[in-house]
């Protein structure tokens, strides 16, 4: 969705414990400050509740206070989340990874730095993680 003049990027991202009504609170006050959510990724993990959001701001709103009147609302509604609020950063033709998408699945016993032996040989390989789930195998606890 292409910005107006009067309009700034930014990436908004929460995190805590999951509970209804999170996301409806958190996108009616970026609404009532003037904010457009664009994209959002939300997902809960044994509780806990995580989202990142890009939006779009009105140019004169500072971050702090798009960040403090989130904040408000979770104190209001009584939620218990974190919040951050900062710039969208435009990835330059420097740090835009080319290439094919692929899948990656990896199977077997539960066993200490899973994740960081196999993120290690992507980011050595120049290979871009954009989602990663990790669950136990059945069984192996």
């Amino acid at each position: 969705m292409p910005l107006n003049e009067s309009q700034h990027r930014i990436v908004i991202a929460i995190i805590g414990r999951d509970m209804p009504g999170v996301v409806s609170a958190l996108s009616a006050a970026l609404g009532e400050c003037g904010c457009t959510l664009e994209e959002v990724s939300q997902t809960a993990l044994h509780g806990q509740f995580a989202m990142i959001c890009l939006a779009a701001k009105p140019e004169g709103l500072p971050n702090e206070k798009v960040e403090a009147l989130l904040r408000e609302e979770i104190s209001a509604k009584k939620l218990h989340q974190s919040v951050l609020v900062r710039d969208y950063e435009e990835q330059t033709s420097a740090t835009k990874v080319e290439g094919e998408p692929y899948v990656v699945s990896v199977w077997g016993p539960e066993r200490a730095n899973i994740v960081a032996a196999f993120s290690k040989i992507f980011a050595v390989e120049r290979i871009n993680i954009e989602s990663l789930r990790a669950l136990p195998v059945e069984g192996s606890r």
